[in-house]
């Protein structure tokens, strides 16, 4: 009873939700080990949803026509004060836009930088983005490729 009182709880009463975590693991102890930081894991989906809604964190640069087609995801796009901006440029095609962020760390507000896996069409800004930032990244994880 525990268990569904949790799922309840961090679930927010999203009955769609709580049903397909039991019809997708009807074993509710492997549930608990596989999301054992899942009620911080919807406290960030909620706060993702308020900054989207309320603006708290603009996002234009990544929601303008000529960048969407470059968002691996439409709802996961960089903050306008914080995104990564390219200014090495191959082409006269080549925009400053890529779906990356600096990340605040012990070394100064751009010790790291956070982005999505390139797409087919972003592949060049990707390596772009690592040649001009000095970036290293890991391309294989658990017997596959992470990006291209």
């Amino acid at each position: 009873m525990k268990i569904l009182v949790w799922l309840i709880f961090t679930l927010n009463n999203d009955w769609r939700r709580i049903t397909a975590c039991f019809l997708s693991y009807p074993d509710i102890s492997w549930i608990m080990k596989k999301y054992c930081c899942f009620t911080e894991f919807m406290k960030m989906e909620k706060r993702n949803a308020e900054y989207r809604t309320e603006k708290i964190y603009p996002t234009n640069v990544g929601e303008r026509e000529e960048n969407v087609k470059k968002n691996r995801y439409k709802d996961i796009l960089p903050f306008d004060h914080t995104r990564v901006k390219l200014t090495l440029k191959t082409t006269n095609q080549d925009t400053d836009y890529i779906n990356a962020n600096f990340i605040k760390g012990v070394d100064g507000p751009k010790a790291y930088i956070a982005t999505q896996g390139p797409l087919p069409n972003t592949v060049i800004d990707f390596w772009r983005m690592n040649w001009e930032y000095n970036v290293a990244c890991r391309l294989w994880e658990d017997g596959g490729y992470l990006c291209h």
